[in-house]
């Protein structure tokens, strides 16, 4: 399976595969994308570790993790959210 990554930094892959292995799954970079063995874990799983490491850099709101079926894609959102900078000013 691979992981899209569209308009973020060039370190969001080697991240993603650093954080992969530290789970125990084999992964690597082919160009932008990062492909993922998918016999070893499965594809929600996969997905949730991509939005943790999103969250982890405070990207959640501005990306979105999107699945066509092979492929998972993360991309930039449209229409961003307000929600989490609302709840980031309160806290400030």
């Amino acid at each position: 399976m691979r992981i899209i990554v569209e308009d973020l930094k060039e370190d969001f892959p080697r991240e993603l595969v650093k954080e992969l292995k530290e789970k125990g799954i084999e992964a690597k970079i082919e160009g932008k994308d990062v492909v993922v063995d998918e016999s070893l874990v499965t594809r929600r799983y996969l997905r949730t570790l991509v939005k943790k490491l999103l969250a982890k850099r405070k990207l959640y709101d501005d990306f979105r993790v999107l699945g066509d079926g092979e492929n998972l894609i993360v991309r930039e959102r449209r229409l961003k959210r307000i929600k989490g900078k609302y709840e980031e000013e309160e806290e400030s």
